[in-house]
């Protein structure tokens, strides 16, 4: 049986942002929530801070692939708010492609 995730309030306020939050709001989060940034997710993550959605580009690449990217160098962000911030990440990805 799994465990039960207690979830504070600040996290909860947090995590209620998200659908209504931009790209670059979501990378605030993370810088905010993650100590400690994998240097492999790094780039990913200063590239997010300057898309308002996923839809736009960051020089040759477009926000989907920057955010995928961002995804697969992210296996070490944990906790309540990095559960939801990837889950926001993967559905906008999803209804982008």
């Amino acid at each position: 049986m799994k465990a039960t995730k207690i979830i504070t309030s600040e996290e909860q306020q947090v995590i209620d942002l998200l659908p209504k939050s931009s790209i670059a709001q979501i990378a605030r989060i993370i810088r905010r929530d993650w100590r400690g940034i994998h240097y492999s997710a790094e780039p990913y993550l200063q590239a997010m801070g300057t898309l308002d959605n996923i839809g736009q580009c960051y020089y040759r690449d477009s926000g989907m692939d920057i955010v995928l990217r961002f995804l697969c160098n992210a296996s070490s962000y944990r906790g309540n708010i990095a559960r939801a911030v990837k889950k926001e990440l993967n559905k906008r990805a999803k209804a982008c492609g």
